[in-house]
């Protein structure tokens, strides 16, 4: 279950694969409905393993999560329009994650910085080698 507004038709360019998303911006900052994906994502995946072992047959799906993912989405809106001081946290999380997010991938916050490049060298070279890594421990 992706949220369907970030995916919409009328958001990818021309001559695009209607499936691609029209850009970074669309997570920036991440959208409620995203939190609210992973927060149902983290929510199936405690059940399946709330005994220990792996409850087979349990698999994450819109039909058995859907109504999970409404809940918090519903619990996201209800923060944010709480109170004014409410909905600034939850919009500082959201910038945050967006942040912390691009930053794990390797890349700079091209909004606080754009001029930094996205890629470099050193960036490459280190995933070569990761990729060499890889190679050479499958056999």
């Amino acid at each position: 279950m992706i949220p369907r507004t970030n995916l919409s038709p009328s958001r990818v360019p021309e001559g695009s694969r209607r499936t691609s998303l029209h850009s970074r911006a669309s997570f920036h900052p991440i959208p409620k409905a995203t939190i609210a994906l992973v927060f149902t994502a983290v929510e199936s995946a405690v059940y399946q393993w709330m005994s220990g072992i792996h409850v087979k047959g349990s698999n994450f799906t819109e039909v058995k999560y859907a109504e999970v993912y409404r809940r918090h989405l519903s619990g996201l809106e209800a923060w944010h329009m709480y109170s004014e001081r409410s909905g600034q946290a939850l919009a500082h999380h959201q910038q945050r994650l967006h942040d912390h997010g691009c930053a794990h991938a390797g890349f700079p916050n091209i909004v606080t910085n754009p001029r930094k490049p996205v890629f470099n060298a050193a960036k490459f070279a280190r995933a070569a080698q990761a990729l060499d890594d890889d190679k050479h421990s499958d056999s």
